[in-house]
């Protein structure tokens, strides 16, 4: 998420010591979906916002899908597939 942000403040992000790189992040938030316990449903939850946010819809869609039908009883999941078609 933070490599989403300017280059001026990516800059002093990673002065401080944040990382920036979106393809490790992007890397770390699969490793911590397939392998993580307490955080895996968030990592998902975000590897499925970032397929929306650069446009794969439908990859986005494969990843709602999958927690819709984990958490049935969650209807934000629906809400939000409803809203891709």
């Amino acid at each position: 998420m933070l490599s989403l942000k300017a280059a001026p403040i990516r800059w002093l992000l990673g002065m401080a010591g944040a990382g920036t790189n979106k393809a490790e992040g992007v890397r770390l938030l699969k490793l911590t979906a397939e392998q993580g316990h307490y955080l895996a449903l968030f990592a998902r939850l975000m590897l499925a916002v970032g397929e929306l946010r650069d446009g794969r819809t439908q990859q986005g869609k494969v990843i709602l899908v999958g927690l819709s039908q984990e958490f049935p009883q969650n209807t934000l999941y629906q809400r939000q597939i409803a809203r891709l078609h």
